[in-house]
């Protein structure tokens, strides 16, 4: 596999390949609906989750209660919380994409690192360094195919805005393929090891490509240019 953004449609070649990223803006309902439908359509085999990995035995026991038992799933929506000083406003709930894993009979992994000052960046390159320590051992035996990672998008993406210092995200430490249902800009070397940068739709395509830049900062500079013109940019009728 390689690290990379992938378009929508080709997340399920992916999966019957390797394991799969699907990135995430926490707020958005999107990625999580997705993620479901892949599970429906028998897709994936391991479901990893932003969750701490000190809350896995708690999750472990709970998925031992029968499954119409009337609380099966507070008992793992209880586990599976996001009502954190900031909590995100998801009209899917990521406790309702584990317990749908589960009924599914795909089993939940929590990967992420319990903490202090998560987003703080030495501490986001410590939490990757932990997730992709704890996929390697998860899936050692039986290998990544159809495993799927839903994280924030940043830990796939990566970037020096929230790596700094050093440090890789997980998407680079895996080596994943991976969604990312944003628009967004990338910049990125070409084989003349020039500065471009490209914008991609929400469905990871790429829908416009600039020149060559001889520095980095050039071309984020023109990114930030784009999108100010963009703005007041007129639309022919």
């Amino acid at each position: 596999m390689v690290w990379q953004q992938i378009i929508e449609g080709s997340a399920v070649r992916y999966l019957k390949g390797g394991a799969l990223g699907v990135a995430e803006d926490h707020a958005d309902r999107r990625p999580r609906n997705f993620t479901r439908e892949l599970i429906q359509q028998g897709l994936v085999r391991r479901l990893f989750l932003e969750c701490d990995s000190s809350d896995q035995p708690a999750i472990n026991k709970a998925v031992k209660r029968p499954k119409d038992s009337p609380d099966y799933e507070a008992a793992i929506a209880k586990i599976v919380d996001e009502s954190g000083p900031k909590p995100y406003d998801n009209k899917v709930t990521l406790g309702e994409v584990a317990i749908f894993a589960l009924k599914n009979l795909v089993p939940v992994h929590f990967i992420d690192l319990e903490i202090k000052s998560k987003t703080h960046p030495g501490n986001v390159a410590k939490r990757d360094e932990h997730a992709a320590e704890l996929f390697k051992r998860i899936t050692a035996r039986h290998g990544p195919v159809g495993c799927l990672l839903l994280f924030g998008g940043a830990h796939f993406v990566g970037g020096t805005d929230t790596y700094r210092g050093g440090g890789r995200c997980l998407g680079d430490l895996l080596d994943l393929s991976y969604v990312f249902m944003q628009p967004r800009f990338e910049i990125y070397q070409d084989a003349r090891d020039k500065y471009r940068f490209r914008l991609r739709a929400e469905t990871g395509e790429p829908i416009a490509t600039s020149r060559s830049y001889a520095t980095r900062a050039e071309a984020l500079a023109r990114i930030k240019a784009v999108k100010r013109a963009a703005a007041k940019a007129h639309v022919p009728e």
